[in-house]
C-alpha cells in the first residue's frame, strides 16, 4: 500500500482569502437579486472584507501622467513631428477648426447691431 502524502494545510492568511472571497460572492449575489440576505448578514459581510480587503481609501495612486510636466514648445514639437509623419492629421485639426455658418452669421449679426 502507498503511503500517504502528508496534507499540506493552508495557512491562516490563505483560509481567511478563501473565505472573504466567498462573503465578497455572497454579497455580489445579494446585489444582483440572486441570493437575500439580512441587514445584520450585511454588516458581518462588512465587517469580514474590511479586515481581509483593502478599501478604495486605503489605495494611493501614484500614476504620474508626463504629458502635465511638458511645455508648450514641447507640445508644438511632437504635434510638429506627427503632422509631418502622417500629413493627413493636418486636414483633420483643420477641419475641427472652422466654425461653422451659424457662428460667423452669428458673429456679423452682433457687428451690425
Amino acid at each position: 500500500m502507498a503511503a500517504r502524502k502528508p496534507r499540506q494545510s493552508k495557512s491562516v492568511k490563505e483560509r481567511n482569502l478563501v473565505k472573504a472571497g466567498v462573503i465578497f460572492a455572497r454579497v455580489v449575489d445579494h446585489a444582483n437579486g440572486k441570493i437575500e440576505m439580512s441587514a445584520t448578514q450585511l454588516k458581518a459581510a462588512d465587517i469580514v472584507l474590511s479586515k481581509t480587503m483593502p478599501s478604495l481609501s486605503n489605495i494611493e495612486q501614484s500614476i504620474v501622467n508626463e504629458d502635465d510636466a511638458k511645455s508648450l514648445d514641447q507640445i508644438k514639437a511632437e504635434l510638429a513631428a506627427l503632422v509631418q509623419a502622417q500629413p493627413e492629421i493636418l486636414t483633420y485639426l483643420n477641419s475641427l477648426a472652422k466654425p461653422s455658418i451659424e457662428l460667423i452669421s452669428d458673429r456679423l449679426d452682433k457687428k451690425v447691431a
